[in-house]
């Protein structure tokens, strides 16, 4: 019996959870703006809430962004940047 597999858009093929923090100095965290939600652009209903930064967020992330580069990722040579990269790439 053949079976098609699920379609790319259905949430079937992926876990969405509620709500969504920000990603900063590498854990997870609220942010400090108002959150707003996500809609499925084909029914319309929610499919979670996402935390909003405010200045003093960006601020603090782009300061763990400095600190990260300036300890990490520059430091570290392009084949290896390439293979996080890679990574990152096939999980979007």
């Amino acid at each position: 019996v053949f079976e098609y597999a699920p379609a790319p858009e259905s949430r079937s093929v992926v876990d969405i959870r509620g709500s969504y923090g920000l990603f900063v100095d590498g854990e997870f965290t609220g942010g400090h703006g108002e959150p707003f939600k996500s809609l499925n652009p084909a029914d319309e209903s929610v499919l979670a809430e996402i935390a909003c930064a405010d200045q003093a967020d960006v601020d603090r992330a782009v300061r763990a962004a400095r600190s990260a580069y300036d300890r990490v990722w520059g430091p570290m040579p392009g084949a290896e940047r390439a293979k996080y990269l890679y990574r990152i790439a096939r999980i979007v």
